[in-house]
């Protein structure tokens, strides 16, 4: 008898098992899905058992060296799901493997060898469409997780950011003792008895962030994809690069267990997919948030002299405020960039060619990617001119216009840009004046605002990457949707006219205009994206292999109309972590897209990285 087994470690992508023989004295008791121990190289490793086979044609083979405990860890359908991964994001079938088995001591083996499994006996059923639940207020979300979470099975619920997990936590029963939070900030001890409990149906509900889809469910029946419309749902910093949604549909087909998605507010594919009836809608398609929030035209208070990066509307509201307010402006440092004004030269970072951001403080120039520093120029670089001027407030700025303008107001400042450590300053029980970028977003209670203001929301609507309005329309709602009932809501903008602005009260008009631009370009939901792309130290090398990879695509697609392949573009930083990079986009027709992905990527060279779905075009 033989074995296809795959090493539980990270290896290459087109080679995700080994052929080993199974030794007479297990032929009987070795099933798929178990966990083995196989000679590899030079050493021992773990390994999991994929398949099993009378005959092969050579039969040079290593043998199993041991069945590390007779009940198999993985299911057929976790192990169909790890392969599928696998092969559409060209990610190591054993580094999937190896994230999806508990990290193994010695002694941590020892004991696991004893433990008694229990055998799986369910059959999945086929998955019905993914189900749209959609709603207004936390209420309405309580409501229906508290309806969910009394179904059969286990259930899988899926949300952005690890600050969520505690956030959805507290709208659910007090007496829920089956639950499990998992996430990648778990100890090994901890995430070594989290697989445990799932494996042996101890936890039905698992809550978790990108990390919980590789788990050993014993019975998934039900998976949750909370606000479904968030940019952190999508990884893109390391394989595999998986939108948190497409993995729960190829989970939920594999396992037939029913995918919700939840939201307050829609992504755009999601909308169209539910508009179209390709998943099914319960209740509104976008539910009505408070309608109180208010836009400042910041080109009006240029024109009446104001040039404070605070609004006077925005300095009254304050003004009225006794209590703690949150200021959001998704920019570090003083001024954001840096030009002059005689040439028009931009002072930029020598590496990755970003602007350079000014910190007043340190009166430094700074790159917040490649971590260059310089001290600022008393004089332009190119022409040597002095007309320096800088542009493009950032929170360092916001905070010193607030100084400035409210001398005497006693509540303390906390800025939060670049890190959590500030967090810990945060008291609900004192009136504070929070100023945040991004990452304090998820973490602070909302609920003890009383006035909350976007104070610049212009920077993302003018880059040209295809996701970064609706990106800014999320955070928008987002807001909406945390400031209570009773706080002022203030966003501060120069373009009121905008489609964005003029959506918050008729949302159908930013998601109409939306996917009639999406449709001319074929972006999704028209279209699946597939973003391939690799750098090297040589900018010429990268550019010929992609060059070279190119004209294969189009050899390999020239008789498919469903497949449409851009050249070769270069990425934005061009030069990033002392690489050039290089892209191309794929845009595929959903009929076979799955199909076309594989016969794309089984022409990739190693080193090039795969990108479902991507969040950007030409972004590094």
């Amino acid at each position: 008898m033989f074995a296809q087994v795959i090493p539980a470690k990270r290896g290459l992508a087109r080679l995700p098992f080994f052929e080993y023989s199974v030794p007479p004295e297990l032929e009987k008791n070795i099933s798929v899905g178990q966990l083995v121990k196989i000679p590899l190289r030079s050493k021992y490793e773990l390994g999991v058992v994929r398949s099993l086979h009378a005959t092969m044609e050579s039969t040079r083979v290593k043998s199993i060296e041991e069945i590390i405990n007779p009940t198999p860890f993985f299911s057929p359908y976790q192990l169909a799901y790890l392969e599928d991964l696998s092969i559409l994001y060209r990610t190591s079938l054993g580094f999937l493997v190896k994230n999806n088995l508990p990290e193994f001591g010695k002694r941590r083996l020892e004991s696991f060898k004893q433990i008694t499994l229990s055998p799986f006996t369910l059959y999945p059923s086929p998955p019905a469409k993914p189900k749209i639940t959609t709603y207004a207020n936390t209420e309405e979300k309580k409501s229906f997780f508290n309806q969910l979470l009394a179904k059969p099975g286990q259930t899988l619920i899926i949300v952005p950011e690890i600050p969520d997990i505690e956030a959805l936590k507290k709208l659910l029963p007090k007496n829920l003792e089956k639950i499990i939070c998992v996430t990648s900030d778990l100890s090994v001890k901890a995430i070594y008895e989290a697989m445990l409990d799932i494996r042996i149906d101890e936890k039905k509900i698992i809550i978790g962030t990108h990390r919980a889809f590789f788990l050993p469910f014993f019975d998934l029946q039900t998976i949750v994809i909370d606000d479904d419309s968030s940019p952190s749902h999508k990884s893109w910093d390391m394989a595999p690069r998986f939108h948190n949604r497409d993995a729960a549909l190829i989970l939920a087909k594999h396992h037939g267990a029913r995918l919700h998605i939840t939201a307050h507010t829609l992504s755009v594919e999601t909308y169209y997919f539910a508009k179209n009836e390709i998943y099914e809608l319960s209740g509104d398609i976008i539910p009505p948030l408070r309608p109180e929030t208010t836009i400042v035209n910041m080109a009006d208070e240029r024109r009446g002299g104001n040039y404070s990066i605070i609004s006077e509307e925005l300095a009254e509201a304050i003004k009225k405020t006794t209590q703690s307010i949150f200021l959001f402006i998704n920019r570090r440092g003083t001024l954001n960039y840096v030009a002059c004004r005689d040439c028009g030269e931009v002072l930029n970072c020598p590496t990755c060619h970003r602007s350079l951001t000014y910190h007043q403080p340190t009166s430094t120039l700074e790159c917040h990617y490649c971590r260059y520093k310089r001290a600022m120029v008393a004089s332009c670089p190119k022409c040597h001119g002095t007309n320096i001027a800088m542009y493009g407030a950032g929170i360092e700025m916001v905070e010193q216009e607030i100084k400035k303008l409210f001398p005497d107001d006693k509540r303390e400042i906390i800025r939060i840009e670049q890190d959590e450590k500030n967090l810990k300053r945060v008291d609900a029980s004192r009136a504070q004046i929070i100023i945040g970028t991004q990452i304090a977003w998820h973490h602070l209670d909302w609920s003890n605002f009383e006035l909350v203001a976007l104070v610049d929301t212009d920077t993302s609507l003018f880059v040209p990457e295809f996701k970064m309005v609706e990106n800014t329309w999320h955070l928008i709602r987002d807001a909406i949707y945390r400031t209570p009932p009773t706080a002022p809501l203030l966003i501060q903008t120069g373009h009121p006219e905008h489609i964005i602005f003029q959506a918050i009260p008729q949302p159908e008009l930013f998601y109409t205009q939306e996917l009639a631009q999406r449709k001319m370009f074929g972006y999704p939901p028209y279209n699946f994206l597939l973003k391939i792309f690799s750098g090297h130290s040589s900018e010429q090398l990268i550019k010929q292999q992609a060059e070279h990879l190119y004209r294969l695509f189009l050899q390999l697609t020239k008789n498919d109309p469903d497949i449409k392949i851009t050249a070769n573009l270069e990425m934005f930083p061009p030069f990033y972590q002392n690489k050039h990079w290089q892209a191309i986009i794929v845009k595929l027709n959903y009929k076979n897209y799955k199909r076309n992905i594989k016969l794309l990527l089984e022409k990739l060279p190693e080193g090039w990285k795969v990108d479902l779905n991507p969040s950007s075009i030409l972004s590094a």
